[in-house]
């Protein structure tokens, strides 16, 4: 069966090239109204801004490496040589927001590839990545100098390859899922659980293809090795360890998760609401990292979204979400939704024996598989009933997010 990403058509590029343009432009005006200066405290959500606004800027006191998310200083460094040619176009600041913007709008276009590869039309496919493209980590990190949109984008871009070279795998589609999956580990550490994804497809075709289900296994495989070296010799160059330098960042932030006030809380909020809508602007704001009133960036509650409308129905929406998702699975087991579970799953574990308060930042790269998973009947319909649904979700997001970024 041909992929829908083979096709030509101009009615399948337009969607994206639209989609691309549109969502670059909203985050980069968001970039232009919301930050008024480069201090630490205007950036809104970020633990490395300060280090990636160094780099990008080229500001000769900047020690810029360190052993974190480092393809993203490597990209960022790489967009250093431009940057007083961008500087010429726009104002420093938006300069320096341009590549984070860039990304966030090309996270938008593989949302919109990614619901064509499962089976979505075009207009349901456009209205998951709208969905996506409204949601609250989409338009908090597509604006702020932090490493989530740059992970987002690789760990979406691997979603869409293995789901595309799903039916036919070659050496070549496992060479460019082992190089896609190495630069999401590269951006983002926790995102070594993609390797699940090509396991569950493995599952899915294991009575149909042997072959093709063993080259799954395969690709993830000598992905996670591969990654897990080029990790590791990293470390060795700052003369580092990496089992040694996560245990001291695991023991240093134990007394984080001691001190933060309703770390359960701040776990689900953080990776299962927030993702998609913000809490009422009115109530909560995103604070910087320890800054008061209190310890995180959101204060841990979900009754701040039944202060108005938009948060209101989001959350019945949400509602009636988990509950389709927990009816299908336990109806007809589904290896991929399976896997995005278990994604999310492994993701809550590690958060909440590390930094519970931090789930938001690291939200980012499991907001794609979140919102496919529940919003999966949608993406199927063919009506116009269910495609006008799905695009009133996106309106829902847009209504409960944007009035943190428009004054």
């Amino acid at each position: 069966m041909a992929s829908p990403l083979t096709s030509r058509s101009p009615k399948k590029l337009l969607p994206g090239i639209l989609l691309f343009s549109g969502f670059f432009l909203l985050y980069l005006h968001l970039n232009q109204i919301r930050v008024a200066s480069v201090s630490f405290y205007d950036q809104a959500c970020g633990a490395d801004t300060p280090v990636y606004v160094r780099i990008v800027s080229g500001a000769p006191d900047s020690t810029w490496w360190s052993s974190r998310h480092p393809l993203v200083q490597v990209l960022l460094v790489l967009y250093s040589s431009w940057y007083s040619q961008m500087s010429a176009l726009l104002s420093p600041l938006l300069a320096q927001k341009l590549p984070f913007a860039l990304c966030g709008a090309g996270c938008v276009v593989l949302v919109y590839a990614l619901g064509l590869l499962l089976g979505g039309g075009r207009l349901t496919a456009s209205a998951l990545a709208l969905f996506c493209g409204c949601s609250g980590s989409f338009l908090f990190f597509a604006t702020t100098p932090e490493s989530g949109i740059v992970s987002t984008f690789f760990s979406t871009a691997y979603l869409c390859w293995v789901q595309h070279h799903r039916d036919r795998t070659t050496w070549g589609s496992i060479a460019g899922a082992i190089l896609l999956y190495c630069c999401a580990v590269l951006s983002d550490i926790l995102c070594a659980a993609l390797v699940v994804i090509p396991l569950a497809h493995a599952m899915q075709l294991r009575k149909r293809s042997v072959l093709v289900a063993t080259r799954h296994v395969l690709a993830g495989f000598l992905g996670l090795a591969l990654a897990y070296t080029m990790l590791e010799g990293l470390f060795l160059l700052r003369g580092e360890n990496l089992w040694a330098y996560y245990s001291m960042f695991t023991a240093k932030n134990y007394y984080c998760r001691l001190v933060t006030d309703r770390p359960l809380q701040c776990l689900f909020l953080g990776l299962l609401v927030q993702p998609l809508a913000l809490p009422s602007h009115t109530v909560a704001f995103a604070q910087p990292m320890y800054h008061p009133p209190y310890f995180g960036y959101f204060e841990p509650t979900i009754t701040t979204y039944g202060t108005s409308l938009p948060g209101t129905v989001f959350l019945f929406c949400l509602i009636v979400g988990w509950g389709f998702l927990i009816l299908r699975l336990l109806r007809s087991w589904d290896w991929l939704s399976g896997a995005y579970c278990a994604m999310l799953g492994g993701r809550l574990c590690v958060l909440y024996g590390v930094a519970p308060h931090e789930t938001f930042l690291v939200s980012a790269p499991l907001l794609p598989p979140l919102a496919v998973i529940l919003t999966m009947p949608l993406l199927h319909t063919r009506g116009f009933s269910g495609r006008a649904v799905f695009f009133l979700l996106a309106v829902v997001l847009a209504a409960c997010n944007l009035p943190f970024f428009i004054p």
